[in-house]
């Protein structure tokens, strides 16, 4: 009987035991999606696909302006997409330069008097008299029907500027504002994904993959 087992136990135990699968079979399932998306990111910046959203853009003269196209990363739903008053800034700033950045929605933007409107050229204003030997920069990069989304990823491209100040002029966009839950360009209201989702905007996949999903439910 023990014999009759211990050829049963052979048989169903071949010896050696299953081959291991190699150690590359798994490095290789790992890096062609890998190698995958990089060559397509690629391919799609060669042939110019999308939009190329930086968040400055170079106004001549040594001078800065906020990307006119700037609010395609949060407006994907429609076609007029909101603009700043275009303030410029030196690209080089001065030693003697007092530079503020004002972020927001239509209310800071000083809609519907816009430009002149904004409370920034008041405050521009003022302060080219209060300091008149330094070189005083109010820039308003506000946006209307955005919200903090909007704000928090704009915020690395101004602290890269070198602003003396920084004023923000927001709150009241939080539900129906860009990406807001009560937006038509919600995503839900898990914030970190949001966040992933504006930092993926900048590559040409990402916009590729919302192109095409945009194009499903139109259809």
């Amino acid at each position: 009987m023990k014999l009759a087992k211990k050829k049963i136990n052979q048989v169903q135990s071949p010896k050696g035991g299953r081959k291991q699968t190699p150690k590359w079979f798994f490095i290789m399932l790992i890096l062609i999606p890998v190698i995958f998306f990089i060559l397509l990111e690629l391919s799609l910046r060669l042939f110019d696909y999308g939009k190329d959203i930086p968040q400055w853009v170079d106004a001549r003269r040594g001078k800065y302006i906020i990307n006119p196209e700037v609010a395609f990363r949060y407006f994907n739903q429609v076609e007029n997409i909101p603009t700043t008053i275009e303030d410029i800034f030196d690209q080089q700033k001065k030693n003697n330069a007092f530079r503020v950045f004002v972020l927001g929605g239509s209310s800071a933007a000083g809609f519907p008097y816009m430009p002149m409107g904004s409370f920034s050229r008041y405050i521009r204003k003022r302060l080219e008299l209060t300091y008149p030997n330094s070189t005083i920069e109010v820039v308003n990069i506000s946006l209307s029907a955005v919200n903090t989304y909007t704000i928090l990823d704009m915020l690395p491209g101004v602290l890269e500027q070198k602003p003396n100040l920084i004023l923000i002029y927001a709150g009241h966009n939080e539900y129906y504002g860009a990406l807001g839950v009560g937006s038509m360009e919600s995503l839900g209201t898990f914030r970190s994904f949001v966040k992933l989702v504006l930092y993926l905007n900048k590559y040409k996949t990402v916009q590729l993959i919302r192109n095409i999903i945009s194009g499903i439910f139109c259809i």
